[in-house]
């Protein structure tokens, strides 16, 4: 092995857990899919002491040439000279003068964050196996503390005290039932580059916000019924309300990104219920299976690709990128079991088995 590895292997590893949806403070195991299966751009499982070696080899060439490495920490450039955050497979960007690489990730019941200062060499490498935890959170205050800043500091500079956490949860615990929904749902944004979406969902006094583009939730918190943030304030929420009062869209803004408005599109189902979709279903020779993972319900067809569904209501999901594409989920009346599923499309519905 190049870099020494000892410990990607399957033997004693841990098995991945999510929070049980019904049950607050309990666990259950969240550790199999179709996908398993499938390595490199997940299904490695490793250890921190391995994964800093990993990242130690990008000052060297054991690997891959200098050159390589470079052009895979640049960030891409479009046609009309923006220059954006995301290299090869690397998000990357500067805090303070320093330059910085990460990514974060997850499947299932594990979540992964590795963070990278070049200028520094500086790693910090976050590993659980609780899906539904927030890896950054922990993340960034360990980064911070290698550059000397310590956790009192770092909340007095970006604000993130314990007034605006008991804010938010009061907010949140006082808000009407019926308030509270609004917030909750599904945001697409559409340009003529990119197709953006979000959903956020909120349950005992928590706000989770997940990206669909990148695969990844985050806590936020209410400032006031109609702006959020997250804990370091460099993503901020601020929600438009119709003539009704009902929530309509959001503008989403961060430190080093101009702002974008979301629409907003549709409640966002429970995680219990989004759970009994997850299964194989097939027509004639096709077959679709479907997977859900923090906040995020997908599709895989093989032969044609992985795509990811987004609510219309509770019971049918569309293709965001395929107009009048959609799968359709009826249930039973009496226990909420999945009766039939359908597959829409321009030319007619098809019922899978």
């Amino acid at each position: 092995v190049p870099l020494g590895h000892k410990d990607e292997k399957f033997k004693n590893r841990v098995t991945g857990f999510v929070s049980d949806p019904e049950n607050k403070g309990q666990f259950i195991k969240d550790d199999y899919d179709y996908g398993n299966g499938c390595v490199g751009d997940g299904g490695v499982f490793s250890t921190v002491e391995d994964m800093f070696k990993w990242n130690q080899s990008f000052y060297t060439e054991k690997l891959v040439k200098k050159e390589t490495i470079d052009e895979a920490f640049k960030p891409y450039v479009l046609n009309d000279g923006t220059v954006g955050d995301y290299g090869f497979g690397w998000s990357v960007y500067k805090i303070d003068s320093n330059d910085i690489t990460e990514h974060t990730g997850s499947w299932l019941g594990f979540l992964a964050h590795n963070l990278r200062d070049i200028t520094d060499n500086y790693s910090v490498v976050f590993l659980t196996n609780l899906g539904s935890s927030y890896g950054s959170d922990l993340a960034y205050p360990c980064y911070n503390i290698l550059r000397g800043i310590q956790p009192e500091d770092w909340k007095e500079k970006y604000l993130v005290t314990k007034g605006l956490e008991e804010n938010s949860k009061t907010f949140l615990r006082d808000a009407a039932k019926n308030t509270l929904d609004q917030y909750q749902g599904s945001y697409i944004h559409i340009s003529e580059t990119d197709t953006l979406n979000f959903y956020i969902s909120i349950k005992d006094e928590v706000a989770l916000l997940a990206h669909v583009d990148k695969l990844l939730q985050e806590q936020i918190y209410a400032i006031d019924s109609d702006n959020f943030t997250n804990w370091s304030y460099s993503n901020k929420y601020s929600f438009r309300f119709g003539e009704d009062g009902s929530v309509i869209g959001v503008t989403a803004k961060s430190d080093d990104k101009p702002e974008k408005y979301f629409v907003k599109e549709a409640p966002i189902p429970t995680p219990g219920f989004m759970h009994k979709l997850r299964d194989k279903y097939s027509y004639s020779s096709y077959e679709a299976y479907t997977s859900y993972n923090n906040g995020i319900f997908r599709v895989f067809i093989p032969g044609d690709g992985d795509y990811i569904l987004i609510p219309k209501d509770e019971k049918e999901y569309v293709f965001p990128n395929w107009p009048g594409y959609s799968m359709k989920f009826t249930t039973n009346d009496f226990n909420n079991s999945i009766k039939k599923v359908e597959y829409i499309s321009p030319q007619g519905s098809k019922e899978l088995k």
